[in-house]
């Protein structure tokens, strides 16, 4: 049972599925000797400036493709990647995950108080779309299917798609990942704005 609930805010002013293997033995054949296993190599680090997981951030950078994927298809130029904005948009997406629901409290300020902490400076967020859903389980193609199903749900609601579709230039996805005994529940946020530097 897949459950979703989504938001947006548009701001004007500046400011396992784990897999089980069994092998089938002969019962009158001794066991062949166990050759020793190599040691797992360790998880790449994250590329880019990512700071998350290998899967989280692969997550958010396809939220960010597939998102200019559908600004181009309206004519509008691809949004710029815009890193503080990820910072600030995983901040809010863990803030939510550990509230254990979405919403804009604080949207613009508190966002841009997470970037001035981190960072140093402020930004002028002006778009935030916010979503939750829960997955059974993680299948090979786990970020993709993430990506796209927060993309599909923002893209249809008309208020989130009019934030995709936004005369701005820059733009940061935040995914969190809550780990449950039933399934899976993440978070994101997609924050949206102009100038991304000091």
């Amino acid at each position: 049972m897949l459950k979703f609930i989504l938001a947006f805010a548009f701001f004007t002013s500046p400011l396992l599925a784990e897999t089980f293997m069994c092998q089938r033995c002969e019962v009158f054949k001794p066991d062949p000797k166990p050759e020793p296993k190599p040691e797992p190599e360790p998880e790449p680090e994250p590329t880019g400036k990512c700071l998350g997981t290998a899967s989280v951030c692969k997550i958010e950078a396809l939220i960010v493709q597939k998102t200019n994927d559908l600004r181009k298809s309206q004519g509008k130029k691809p949004f710029g990647t815009c890193h503080e904005a990820a910072y600030a948009a995983r901040d809010w997406s863990t803030t939510m995950a550990n509230k254990n629901k979405i919403s804009h409290d604080g949207f613009p300020t508190a966002r841009a108080a997470a970037v001035k902490a981190k960072f140093g400076f402020y930004l002028s967020f002006r778009a935030e779309n916010v979503a939750m859903f829960g997955q059974g389980n993680i299948t090979s193609d786990f970020e993709e299917t993430v990506a796209s199903k927060f993309v599909s749900m923002w893209w249809n609601s008309s208020g989130h798609r009019r934030n995709m579709l936004a005369d701005l230039d820059n733009m940061g996805a935040g995914v969190a990942v809550v780990d449950g005994s039933q399934y899976i529940k993440l978070y994101a946020t997609e924050l949206m704005l102009n100038q991304c530097s000091r």
